[in-house]
């Protein structure tokens, strides 16, 4: 028996080490920090991730975790539409979800969100998404 959503959720831990090195180069070249801010980096970093996942699903019609081998999953297009749309909406809701918290929280509680939040949302998020969308597929 196979396990589709394995396969694609490395995809999406190796798309997400990959953007982090991209927006550290252009943060060295273009020093984005004092461009838009410290509190506000975190925010214009998940929009550019679904600027950029839907730029590449624009050119890549199975979108941006298909580069990373995906045609050895040999999965169908809608499969990886529907990751790549729900990615999408996991990285605007963490630009959105950050500007909010940021303008009515403390200090305090935007850490634990940054800290917390995100990173169990960007762990577990598309875990579940992967099995999913993987679930009705024939072995």
């Amino acid at each position: 028996m196979k396990i589709y959503w394995w396969g694609m959720y490395w995809r999406y831990l190796a798309s997400i080490a990959v953007m982090l090195l991209l927006v550290a180069l252009i943060d060295a070249q273009l020093d984005l920090v004092s461009l838009v801010g410290v509190e506000f980096l975190p925010i214009a970093f998940w929009g550019f991730m679904a600027v950029f996942f839907i730029f590449t699903g624009i050119f890549q019609r199975n979108g941006f975790l298909y580069f990373f081998w995906g045609y050895k999953l040999a999965l169908n297009n809608k499969v990886w539409l529907q990751f790549n749309a729900m990615l999408v909406f996991l990285f605007v809701a963490l630009a959105v979800a950050g500007y909010i918290i940021n303008e009515i929280a403390s200090a305090n509680n935007l850490l634990y969100y940054k800290l917390y939040g995100q990173m169990t949302l960007l762990i577990f998020y598309p875990l579940f998404v992967a099995r999913f969308v993987t679930k009705g597929l024939k072995q």
